[in-house]
């Protein structure tokens, strides 16, 4: 739709504008490193975080949105934790078997 396009446009428009410009502050972490062991079990979850980013010095929000970031997950208490967007980066060595079990915490529409 038309209404989808001009928002497609401002997003677009606002990232480049921060690339320019340089401008880095939000409300995720970087993303996380792990370091995957021989025989590791993992959990993690995907979420919705808030992001928020500033101009350069930081007194007006130049965009503030929700988006999926992955999380660190303990199942046995259901809290997600070291969220980051984009997810973390997965470091495995060769012959290095793992399980990672994800959890979809995101709600909405299922179509």
């Amino acid at each position: 739709s038309v209404a989808l396009g001009i928002m497609a446009t401002r997003i677009i428009s606002i990232i480049c504008y921060l690339l320019i410009n340089n401008i880095t502050s939000t409300t995720l972490d970087e993303p996380i490193r792990l370091e995957l062991i021989d025989g590791g079990e993992y959990e993690m979850s995907i979420d919705y975080c808030d992001l928020t980013i500033y101009d350069t010095d930081e007194s007006t929000i130049l965009l503030s949105m929700q988006a999926h970031c992955f999380c660190s997950y303990d199942s046995s208490t259901e809290i997600s934790s070291n969220c980051s967007s984009p997810g973390p980066t997965l470091v495995v060595n060769p012959g290095t078997s793992f399980s990672i079990t994800f959890y979809n915490n995101l709600e909405g529409d299922d179509n």
